[in-house]
């Protein structure tokens, strides 16, 4: 980023913290960048919790609600705050309880439901407007994902900003799947249809690998550029030993996306070596807990081990 005089608006799902996986990864690309300059508009109620961002617009799933039912209520607020890490650890524990219901359910139709709320609900408001009318972005930096409403909600603030685009492709969002569930194929292809419709309208599109810059740049027919996460190697790293002769292999992040089909055969696979003696152990860390069918997939007594979340800082 040269020039820093542009204002950047970066549109994310979850709140910035970066106790977890992709806000630690929003801190590492932004960290340099001038706060002054930085935004984060996201659509949930809790606060963020990170060095890097101090101004801010959120919209949650309960002002949504709240705006179908009562025409006085818009939904939507600005405000700024200056974090140290760990003042906003304690957020909304009912909200996140309701996120790891439909989290741990993996129902399409409650997925829909959810994208029928966002599509009644009055977010299109003056709260916004004025938002970004005092902030005025530049550019807006959206992490591809598969919620179809904050896709929307990006194509809108494009319109009426005309800032340019950048998408930031983490996870495989362009291609339909193969699921035998006839709504999971459903959800699917509107998933597709809906992230490559934002990267077509993006004036810039980066993923994190070789391959998929490949096959993204064949389904676009554009060019894509690869965007990795930095890291400081002028310090030799500070490895520890073992107490015992165990291999410990750590799996860092979401179990979504079917992620945890792999995680599973790889347990199967070390519950096999250690049939004769525990030689590896596979611990598996997210910020959120997985679906009931992921668990007993991935989890094996004496190969694998779900630990919940770990601050970035342990890592």
């Amino acid at each position: 980023m040269k020039d820093r005089n542009l204002n950047v608006l970066i549109i994310t799902r979850s709140e910035w913290d970066e106790s977890n996986s992709s806000g630690n990864t929003m801190s590492n690309l932004w960290g340099s960048y001038n706060v002054n300059n930085l935004a984060n508009l996201y659509c949930r109620g809790t606060l963020p919790n990170n060095r890097v961002c101090k101004k801010y617009f959120s919209i949650s799933d309960k002002d949504i609600i709240k705006s179908t039912l009562f025409m006085n209520i818009k939904p939507g607020k600005q405000f700024e705050i200056i974090n140290e890490i760990g003042e906003n650890e304690v957020s909304n524990k009912n909200e996140e309880k309701i996120y790891s219901f439909f989290r741990k359910k993996q129902s399409t139709l409650a997925i829909w439901g959810q994208e029928l709320l966002w599509g009644l609900g009055r977010w299109k408001n003056k709260n916004l407007k004025d938002f970004l009318n005092n902030f005025k972005p530049d550019i807006i930096f959206f992490p591809c994902n598969t919620y179809l409403y904050m896709h929307k909600i990006v194509w809108y603030i494009q319109r009426i900003t005309n800032a340019k685009v950048v998408l930031f492709h983490t996870d495989d969002n362009l291609n339909y799947g193969l699921s035998k569930n006839i709504f999971n194929r459903i959800n699917r292809r509107l998933i597709a249809k809906t992230a490559k419709k934002s990267s077509l309208n993006a004036a810039l599109n980066y993923c994190i690998s070789n391959k998929q810059m490949t096959e993204y740049s064949q389904i676009l027919n554009k060019e894509l550029k690869i965007l990795y996460k930095g890291a400081d190697f002028l310090k030799d790293p500070d490895f520890k030993e073992l107490p015992n002769d165990i291999l410990r292999m750590v799996y860092i992040g979401t179990t979504s996306y079917g992620r945890w089909k792999t995680l599973g055969l790889l347990a199967n696979v070390i519950n096999k070596l250690n049939e004769n003696g525990k030689k590896i152990e596979l611990l598996i860390y997210s910020q959120y807990e997985p679906s009931d069918v992921a668990m007993k997939a991935m989890i094996i007594e004496g190969a694998s081990s779900f630990l919940g979340k770990i601050p970035s800082e342990e890592v």
